[in-house]
């Protein structure tokens, strides 16, 4: 009986130590876990931060891309805006230009009815009156002669071929500060053609050569340029240059 007791106790022994030793095991093993899940858990942190600075950027670069999108929208309204303008003024130029055109082909074709003795006589004058002087002067502006004076006006008309020179003048290549020059003169003299002919044939003839070379240069001098300036890397497509007739090349 005690026997069997003894074994009973002895059973029950051994199985609290198996009890415990399971209990120590599985402490140890929980041990290893948490220093797993705290290494995991570090992991997770890090890889929750970068995926919150992430959608930090990605909203901000939405943004950015919005302003953008929306910056591209309105010019590329304006850009048409401005082509309409373009192609309605181009074409108004296009109008003045052939108003200018038979102008001009008329004031060179009234250069005929001059010849060298009227030159001649201009040229005589040692004083001459101020409007002749005025308008001789105007031409040598036009013709490019630095010194403008009488001096320079009379060994300009020395040349045989004066009045040719003009007709084959290349009046596309006026500048504007030659225009203004010019045109300051004239608003100076405050003279009709008509007026001029009362003083001189010849003058009235150069007069009328002037003014027609000045209004076909005030319209051959428009330019439409679409720039986006400082944004060439934004033209929109469509975006043009356009320059009629002639080549500013000086201001």
């Amino acid at each position: 009986m005690l026997e069997k007791r003894d074994q009973f106790i002895q059973s029950q022994c051994d199985r609290l130590i198996g009890g415990m030793q399971k209990l120590v095991e599985s402490s140890e093993q929980l041990a290893v876990l948490n220093e797993k899940l705290a290494v995991q858990r570090v992991a997770v942190a890090e890889k929750s931060n970068a995926c919150t600075l992430l959608l930090t950027e990605i909203t901000g670069a939405t943004a950015i891309a919005e302003d953008k999108k929306a910056i591209a929208v309105q010019k590329s309204k304006d850009m048409e805006v401005q082509n309409a303008e373009i192609v309605k003024e181009k074409a108004e130029a296009e109008a003045a230009l052939e108003e200018a055109l038979p102008a001009l082909e008329a004031a060179r074709a009234a250069l005929d009815d001059l010849n060298k003795n009227d030159v001649t006589e201009i040229r005589s004058f040692a004083k001459p009156p101020k409007p002749v002087q005025t308008i001789c002067e105007c031409i040598v502006v036009l013709k490019g002669i630095k010194d403008v004076s009488w001096a320079s006006a009379k060994g300009m008309m020395s040349d045989p071929n004066f009045l040719k020179s003009l007709k084959e003048m290349d009046v596309d290549n006026i500048t504007q500060r030659q225009v203004l020059q010019v045109k300051m003169s004239l608003k100076e003299m405050d003279m009709t053609v008509e007026e001029m002919r009362d003083k001189s044939r010849a003058g009235a003839g150069l007069m009328k050569f002037v003014e027609a070379v000045i209004g076909y240069c005030e319209v051959t001098s428009s330019r439409y340029t679409h720039n986006m300036q400082s944004e060439t890397a934004d033209f929109a497509p469509g975006a043009a240059v356009w320059q009629t007739g002639r080549n500013i090349r000086g201001v």
